[in-house]
């Protein structure tokens, strides 16, 4: 809220909308039910929120048995010369997620044999092991187990990790989404997300409305807490170096 020519009561409003649902509103929605004239002023506050998000997300780590895989968002368009008029940009997101083996079997066949933890998404330029090995020491405790899939970026893992197992999919495309059914479940409705209510992200804030989705899943049991919780979120960290035509 520093230096911001917005009303606290704007401010508790967006917050308040933003913390009471599992999904997200686009800032033209804000806008609306704040009843304020201009767009820009909103788009800058929600990104503040969910810059205070990130931060608060990112004082925590990881630890147990992580599911990591990487996943492919879809940017905004850009136009190009014929014969193709537009590309799409995709944005490589490495996924992290805390996954703890059930031993009681659900009665529910089709539920996941793990349970789910804390979940982390972190943009990357390109998958790459040095840049995997970069975001897994920053995010995840030494002595946590990784699983993943038998992608070559994976290697040398157990050398950061107290353990690292691999598993390759062996021309079964469903095998995957069994050994990493939560890495997969958060990639499918973080991207139903941006796409259903964002529409078209920039690349250079594509992180932020990451930031949000996984705030709101890793408390997701906190009900009526949330709005108080990311109250105290945003009062403690200072927003700064966030302008409207940025990324």
């Amino acid at each position: 809220m520093q230096a911001s020519k917005m009303p606290y009561q704007s401010w508790m409003i967006a917050i308040a909308l933003i913390s009471a649902t599992k999904k997200s509103f686009s800032a033209l929605e804000i806008q609306r039910q704040i009843g304020h004239k201009r767009y820009e002023p909103i788009w800058l506050m929600m990104h503040k929120i969910r810059l205070c998000m990130g931060r608060r997300d990112d004082k925590y780590k990881l630890d147990g048995q992580i599911e990591i895989d990487e996943g492919f968002f879809e940017s905004h368009r850009v136009k190009t010369e014929e014969p193709t008029p537009t590309i799409k940009r995709q944005v490589t997101v490495l996924v992290m997620i805390e996954s703890e083996l059930v031993k009681a079997p659900h009665k529910n066949k089709h539920r996941p044999k793990r349970r789910a933890g804390h979940l982390k998404m972190q943009v990357m330029d390109k998958p790459s092991r040095e840049g995997i090995h970069y975001e897994v020491k920053k995010h995840v405790e030494p002595g946590a187990k990784a699983i993943t899939d038998g992608a070559t970026y994976y290697t040398k893992l157990e050398s950061i990790l107290a353990d690292h197992t691999a598993y390759s999919a062996c021309g079964d495309p469903t095998m995957m989404p069994k050994v990493l059914p939560w890495v997969h479940i958060a990639i499918s409705n973080a991207k139903k997300i941006c796409l259903g209510i964002h529409h078209s992200i920039k690349r250079g804030f594509m992180q932020n409305y990451l930031n949000e989705y996984c705030y709101k899943f890793n408390r997701r049991y906190l009900a009526d807490k949330l709005f108080d919780r990311l109250m105290v979120a945003c009062l403690e960290s200072p927003c700064y170096g966030l302008r409207y035509d940025c990324g």
